[in-house]
């Protein structure tokens, strides 16, 4: 067989034969005895033997690796379980948000829109303005009149006081509150 030279004129490598191959194959191979073979010395290691202790070791290998995937599954599970639970909390926050900002951003053109029915005695006005009330309030919108109970200063907004009491004697507007949010307070007379 040819060998490479760094001459340029050399002549090119042949193609190595499969003879060629063969040589470099068993040149290079190391062989082991088998159990029956009169060849094998002390230092010689059977076949079996080998295999034995290379399974024992690779099975144990295995069994290491095994777990370790199992509990990295584990564990990826969990923290997968753990997203979804936030952005389900996440996606729960920004639709409440979203809807007190509609509805904050809704009350004070439909109060005008109220003082305007009123002043103008129009029943088909009249019952467009109780429309839009009706339906804000299946949405959750509840309206804050505290006429006659005890000021409470989570809901109600003191404007002016008259007298030593605690009792609410004139509501001058009305605060709304959305489920348990306050989205504005009443402003009331305490006296």
């Amino acid at each position: 067989m040819a060998t490479v030279s760094d001459d340029p004129k050399a002549e090119p490598l042949a193609e190595p034969t499969v003879a060629d191959l063969e040589a470099a194959l068993d040149a290079t191979t190391v062989p082991i005895a088998d159990e029956g073979d009169e060849a094998s010395g002390a230092g010689a290691v059977s076949a079996t033997t080998a295999d034995e202790g290379d399974t024992g070791a690779l099975l144990l290998d295995l069994q290491a690796e095994n777990a370790r995937l199992k509990e990295q599954a584990a564990r990826t599970l969990a923290d997968y379980q753990n997203l979804e639970r936030r952005v389900q909390a996440d996606r729960a926050r920004a639709i409440e948000w979203a809807r007190m900002t509609i509805y904050e951003g809704l009350l004070q053109p439909l109060e005008h829109l109220d003082l305007a029915a009123a002043a103008l005695h129009d029943k088909g006005l009249d019952m467009v303005v109780d429309g839009f009330w009706q339906v804000l309030g299946e949405g959750g919108l509840q309206k804050i009149a505290p006429q006659g109970e005890k000021f409470d200063v989570n809901t109600m907004e003191a404007v002016e006081k008259v007298g030593e009491g605690e009792t609410v004697t004139e509501v001058v507007a009305p605060g709304f509150r959305l489920g348990e949010q306050v989205l504005r307070p009443a402003k009331v007379k305490v006296g």
